[in-house]
């Protein structure tokens, strides 16, 4: 069965990067694709939770010793790509229709 991967990030105020991704079964059209940005503040936005997706902040937090003035709710939608081959297969979050439905509900 084909897979996606959802990269995502959290950028806190300082530049300070997390990297993220969820791996979903089935494949993103660029209509899909589309239809997300319009679910996203500024067409990259979204709080994580929201969706269901794990929240990137204390990945952070681990290097800085908790939340800092620079933290915020939102994460930067990066892509999506398909699964290389050589990547570790992991439990996926959850099909492309459920992960889309939860961001239309979002708004």
């Amino acid at each position: 069965m084909a897979q996606t991967v959802f990269e995502y990030l959290y950028r806190d105020a300082g530049n300070y990067k997390a990297w993220g991704h969820v791996v979903l079964t089935g494949l993103v059209s660029a209509d899909d694709e589309r239809a997300l940005r319009e679910h996203l503040d500024s067409e990259v936005f979204f709080v994580a939770e929201s969706v269901g997706v794990p929240s990137l902040q204390r990945e952070l937090w681990a290097l800085s010793g908790g939340p800092t003035e620079d933290d915020h709710g939102f994460h930067e939608f990066h892509g999506f790509r398909g699964l290389m081959d050589d990547e570790r297969v992991e439990e996926p979050w959850g099909t492309v229709e459920e992960f889309l439905g939860r961001f239309q509900r979002r708004t």
